[in-house]
């Protein structure tokens, strides 16, 4: 159900598992994972492509008589991003390789960032947030927050918190 996952985290708080999952040819996400379901790839590429009901056709696994689990509907992720320029105004654009990352909830940290979700791009170079809702299971309204970072020398590999509270990003050197 993931193409090339990039990066997992899980949120202490809920022990939900958020992943950045690189797309192939149009989108790259985010995704909560749902235990025992499918996550779309390869007949969905974000929230696009086949019916959500395509993966009804993939069993997960059997019960202990041997009957077929049935997974149900594809899960769409809670974010994508589109490779070159977004083509509405409901989507981002110009994602190219995502990085996952996590969410900040430092008290050191100043208010405007805090309960954001904070993740890169390998390609572009850039880190981004996103606003998360209360449930901290998905997106709020308020869209990415462009201007964060931009990794001026190399790529973001992996984006992880400290105990200090502080976001520490790893660069791959080009």
């Amino acid at each position: 159900g993931f193409r090339n996952p990039w990066r997992l985290w899980v949120d202490p708080m809920t022990s939900k598992v958020w992943v950045g999952d690189v797309g192939e040819v149009s989108y790259e996400e985010v995704t909560i994972i749902s235990p025992g379901r499918h996550h779309g790839w390869p007949w969905r590429e974000g929230k696009k492509g086949f019916p959500l009901s395509k993966c009804r056709d993939v069993r997960v696994g059997t019960t202990g008589g041997g009957a077929a689990i049935q997974d149900g509907d594809c899960v769409d992720p809670i974010y994508q991003c589109r490779h070159g320029s977004a083509q509405d105004t409901t989507l981002d654009g110009n994602c190219a390789s995502i990085t996952g990352g996590l969410i900040i909830d430092s008290c050191d940290w100043p208010a405007p960032y805090r309960g954001r979700y904070f993740f890169g791009d390998n390609s572009t170079q850039m880190i981004w947030s996103l606003p998360v809702n209360a449930a901290r299971d998905g997106v709020a309204a308020g869209g990415r927050r462009e201007d964060f970072a931009e990794i001026t020398s190399g790529s973001p590999v992996s984006i992880r918190g400290g105990a200090d509270g502080a976001l520490y990003i790893a660069v791959l050197g080009t």
